[in-house]
């Protein structure tokens, strides 16, 4: 990946994961590392989902955070958090696999 597009991805991370929220940054750090084993279940359950199945998300997943005590805000928070997490996982399994493609003779 070239300095440009490192940069980029950095300032997203930074964004997503590190700057002020309603969130605190450690639980969307954690988000987005797909790892809330403390966690309330229906907020685990949410961050699984989006990490490996985004499209069977439903209304109901999200009311179930929001019933945990979880403001709007912060349900946001924890979406976008873990789903910036999954993406950069998978840009990182993609970039490995074509470098190692590229390596082979």
């Amino acid at each position: 990946m070239n300095e440009q597009r490192k940069s980029l991805v950095e300032s997203l991370r930074q964004a997503a994961l590190t700057s002020p929220g309603t969130l605190d940054a450690t639980t969307r750090q954690a988000a987005a590392a797909g790892i809330l084993a403390d966690a309330d279940p229906a907020v685990a359950a949410l961050v699984a989902k989006v990490h490996a199945q985004a499209w069977c998300i439903t209304p109901a997943d999200l009311e179930a955070v929001a019933a945990a005590g979880y403001s709007d805000e912060q349900v946001f928070e924890l979406t976008v958090a873990a789903s910036v997490g999954a993406g950069l996982h998978r840009l990182d399994v993609g970039l490995a696999a074509i470098a190692a493609a590229s390596r082979e003779p």
